[in-house]
C-alpha cells in the first residue's frame, strides 16, 4: 500500500466531494463566483471541478444524495453566521462525510482503484 486512509481523504475524497457540491449548486442555478464562496474554494477552482479537471472519482447515487442533502444544509446556515463559523461548518460537513463515506465503503472503493489493496484490509 502506497496511501494511507487521510491521504486518500485529503487528495482524492474531498476533491470528489466538492465537485459534487460544486455539480448540485450549478444545478440550482448559482454562479460560479456564488458557489466559490458557498463552499468558501476559489472561483478558478469551481471551474475547474465544472470542467473535470480535479477530481476523478464519480459516486454511487445514494451517496451523492447525502452529499445533496449535506449542501443544502450548508445553503441554509450560508447568510446566518460570521464567516469563521461557516468555515467551521464547512470542515464539519466535510468530515460527517468522510464519516458517512466510511460507514458506506465509498473511501474503501477509492482506494481500490488507486492501490494494491491486501484482501482483507480494514484501514478505510
Amino acid at each position: 500500500m502506497k496511501y494511507l486512509p487521510q491521504e486518500i481523504v485529503l487528495y482524492y475524497l474531498f476533491p470528489s466531494i466538492r465537485r459534487e457540491m460544486t455539480l448540485y449548486l450549478k444545478q440550482k442555478n448559482y454562479n460560479n463566483k456564488e458557489i466559490a464562496k458557498i463552499l468558501s474554494i476559489t472561483p478558478s477552482a469551481v471551474s475547474q471541478y465544472l470542467k473535470n479537471k480535479r477530481s476523478k472519482f464519480y459516486f454511487e447515487e445514494s451517496f451523492k444524495n447525502k452529499i445533496h442533502k449535506k449542501t443544502e444544509q450548508l445553503l441554509k446556515k450560508y447568510d446566518k453566521m460570521s464567516k469563521e463559523e461557516y468555515q467551521n461548518e464547512i470542515v464539519k460537513v466535510l468530515n460527517e462525510l468522510v464519516e458517512i463515506s466510511k460507514k458506506n465503503n465509498v473511501l474503501c472503493k477509492i482506494h481500490k482503484k488507486i492501490d494494491k489493496v491486501p484482501e482483507k484490509c480494514n484501514l478505510c
